[in-house]
Formats: C-alpha cells, sequence, structure tokens
C-alpha cells in the first residue's frame, strides 16, 4: 500500500512538473515575441536616426555656406563705405582735373599764382 501512495505522489508531481513547463514554454514564445518587436522598432529608430544625421550634415552645410556668404557680404559693404568715405575726403573730379593741370604747367615752366604759364619759350611750342 504505501509503495502505490508513493506512486500516486510521484504521478501528480510528474503532472504539474508538465504543466509549469507548458506555462515556461508559453512565457518563453512570449518573451520571444516581445524581443522580435523590440529589434524591429529598434532597426527602424536606427533608419530614422541615419536620416535625422544626413538631414543634420545638409543642414550645418548649408549654414556654414550661408555664414561665409554673409562674412563676403560684410567685407563687400565694408569695402564700398571705405570707398564712399575715401571718395567724400578726395577733391571733386573737377577740382582733381585742375590740379592735374597745375602739374602738367609744373613740369612745363613757371607757374603764375592762378594757376597759368608765363609766356616762355618753351611754352611757345606746348
Amino acid at each position: 500500500l504505501g509503495a502505490w501512495a508513493i506512486l500516486d505522489v510521484a504521478r501528480d508531481q510528474i503532472i504539474c512538473l508538465k504543466e509549469s513547463i507548458g506555462e515556461a514554454e508559453q512565457a518563453l514564445e512570449l518573451a520571444s515575441q516581445s524581443f522580435s518587436a523590440a529589434e524591429t522598432e529598434a532597426k527602424a529608430l536606427r533608419k530614422a536616426l541615419s536620416g535625422c544625421l544626413v538631414q543634420q550634415t545638409l543642414t550645418e552645410s548649408s549654414a556654414a555656406e550661408i555664414s561665409d556668404a554673409l562674412a563676403a557680404l560684410a567685407r563687400i559693404a565694408d569695402a564700398a563705405a571705405a570707398s564712399a568715405s575715401s571718395a567724400a575726403s578726395a577733391p571733386a573730379p573737377a577740382e582733381a582735373a585742375q590740379d592735374d593741370k597745375m602739374g602738367e604747367d609744373l613740369a612745363s615752366g613757371p607757374v603764375v599764382a592762378e594757376g597759368r604759364r608765363v609766356a616762355t619759350a618753351g611754352a611757345a611750342r606746348a
């Protein structure tokens, strides 16, 4: 009688263990599916990140080009301002032409205060 009782208890334990194995296999299947879904999501996120990095690189390149263009524009504006400033401080074209004429007169011979040549032999030839 004792051996039959031991056999019944062992059979009950086997049934219980088989149920536990079934539950563990179901949990493993669920975990595998979750892992697979996570891998798929990670792959999609890596692809999206790659696209964002490409966009960031293009945006940084465009920003650098714009910065370079603004710097060039600033240099042009500074040069134009300097040119306008020097033009304002330079004599007017009519004055400059008169100054040039006086320089020619000086090279040709003696000049009086009003910028007219004194009649000389060299002036008669000119």
